[in-house]
């Protein structure tokens, strides 16, 4: 796929969007959560193939959703899109 979904209407794009977590399945590819400049959620599975990104597997998904993909996979948080969307983190 070519990294655009249309769902719904509208149009999703990792590229037009900021990363916000990716974590590794097993094997391969990935799984990303993305933010879209309107603030909705989405992940999408990447594959790199001969050097270009292949997406698939899109899914819309709420914020509560997106909260626990961010949980489940803490290592692969963007600090920084974080701070952007949900506000400085408390210090644990």
């Amino acid at each position: 796929m070519n990294g655009v979904f249309i769902f719904g209407g509208k149009r999703y794009s990792p590229g037009n969007s900021d990363l916000l977590c990716k974590c590794n399945l097993e094997g391969f590819p990935s799984k990303a959560l993305y933010v879209s400049p309107k603030g909705a959620f989405f992940t999408v599975e990447e594959s790199d193939i001969s050097g270009k990104t292949e997406y698939s597997d899109f899914e819309l998904i709420d914020r509560e959703t997106a909260k626990k993909f961010m949980d489940e996979n803490p290592e692969g948080v963007e600090e920084e899109v974080y701070k952007k969307i949900f506000g400085e983190p408390e210090e644990g």
